[in-house]
Order: structure tokens, then C-alpha cells, then sequence
């Protein structure tokens, strides 16, 4: 989890569109509403070819008033999370999909989990370089509630809709509209000892703090 320095976002920039009217607990209304989102596919960018257990992964993300909404499918053969309570420590005990984020122009970023089981985690870095020095990651816990989620556990599958309203996030009023970003996963197999990692950003190592590896989104 150690963050590297903080560089540039140089990727293409993922345009949002805003969405139309759904009900978040309506997966099917959720489905409509982002069919014609800003997809991300998952990968392992630093392998040469996924390992053998990857299983695929996608998310759509769109906007609506002044909320970032994501829209995950995550395909899995054992779909679980331990974790009971919100901000344990999630991508240590089951499967977890993970948000990282920070406007740009801004020092501070914000790593955001989910578990199948709908409890989440929230972590606020004031830069790139907080967890050197001796710093741990529960040093950075926010316990205020920043987002709200919704998941479905079917079968060979799970689904998170996040809504992420853009001011809890962004400490200045001026820097909604452009974002360094990145989203990853944790997929554990009962039995196995790692979990299968994947990420939306081009990674050339596992470590997804490497801000300069993250997309970059224009809210239009």
C-alpha cells in the first residue's frame, strides 16, 4: 500500500456524461441507465498475460447533480468478505473493489473499498508521500461517511453501484471537474494465500498508489 510520488496524469481523458434518472435499487433501471457510460476494463498491466485465476471485471462511470456514480460487474468464483464492521482493514479478508481518487490541482486523495457484503472502508492521504515516515494505513481513516453503495451478490458474479458526491472529495470548490483516478480489485479464493489483483490503470508494478499510472475524468 506504500504511494509513490505523485506525477501528471498524462492518459487520454475518460469523458463522463451525465446520466439519466434511475433508481439505485433497481438493478435492472441501474443497467439502463449506464449503458451508455465511460466504460474501464480490469487487467494486470505489469504481467506480460493475466494470471491464470484473473477473472474480468468492468466498470461504467457517469455523473448526475454533483455526485461521481461507478458501476461495477466483477466476475468471481468465490465471492466473500470477512470483514463485519465498517473501515477494518477489507483487501485483508475477502474480495473488494476499490476507488481511488483525487481532483486535480489537489495534494490530498482518497481510497474508497467496498466488500460484496456491502461494508466499506475510507482512507483520506494528505499526499502522495503519508504513508512514508512510519505512517500506517490506519493513521488515515475517515470515519464520517463520504459515499453511499449498493452491491449484488449473484451467481459467478457481484455487482457495487457507489455514488460519490464530488464536495466530499474535493476540498476546493474550483476542482470538481477534473480528476487523477484509478479503480482496482482484490478477488481471494478461499484456500489460495494471495488474491488475484487487477486494476483500470496501465501499472507497470502491482502498487496501485502509483498516481502517474491513473486515468484521468472530465466531467463535461
Amino acid at each position: 500500500m506504500t504511494p509513490q510520488k505523485t506525477e501528471p496524469v498524462a492518459l487520454e481523458p475518460v469523458a463522463l456524461k451525465p446520466l439519466p434518472v434511475f433508481a439505485p435499487d433497481d438493478w435492472q433501471s441501474v443497467e439502463k441507465a449506464f449503458a451508455g457510460a465511460a466504460r474501464c476494463e480490469f487487467a494486470q498491466a505489469w504481467l506480460e498475460t493475466p494470471e491464470a485465476a484473473f477473472l474480468p471485471a468492468t466498470a461504467r462511470l457517469g455523473w448526475r447533480g454533483d455526485a461521481l456514480w461507478i458501476y461495477a460487474t466483477l466476475h468471481d468464483a468465490d465471492i466473500f468478505n470477512t470483514a463485519t464492521t465498517p473501515n477494518q482493514a477489507t483487501w485483508t479478508t475477502g474480495d473488494v473493489f476499490e476507488i481511488f481518487l483525487r481532483p486535480l490541482g489537489q495534494n490530498a486523495y482518497f481510497e474508497l473499498h467496498v466488500t460484496p457484503e456491502n461494508q466499506t472502508l475510507q482512507l483520506r492521504f494528505p499526499d502522495a508521500q503519508a504513508l512514508s515516515g512510519g505512517r500506517t494505513w490506519s493513521d488515515f481513516l475517515v470515519a464520517p461517511l463520504l459515499f453511499s453503495s449498493h452491491t449484488l451478490v449473484e451467481d459467478g458474479q457481484w455487482r457495487v453501484l457507489v455514488e460519490i458526491p464530488l464536495p466530499n472529495i474535493a476540498e476546493s470548490a474550483g476542482s470538481q471537474r477534473e480528476w487523477a483516478f484509478s479503480l482496482s480489485r482484490y478477488d481471494a479464493t478461499r484456500g489460495q494465500e494471495k488474491p488475484v489483483i487487477s486494476s483500470t490503470s496501465p501499472h507497470r508494478v502491482p502498487k496501485f498508489h502509483r498516481q502517474e499510472e491513473w486515468g484521468h475524468l472530465v466531467i463535461r
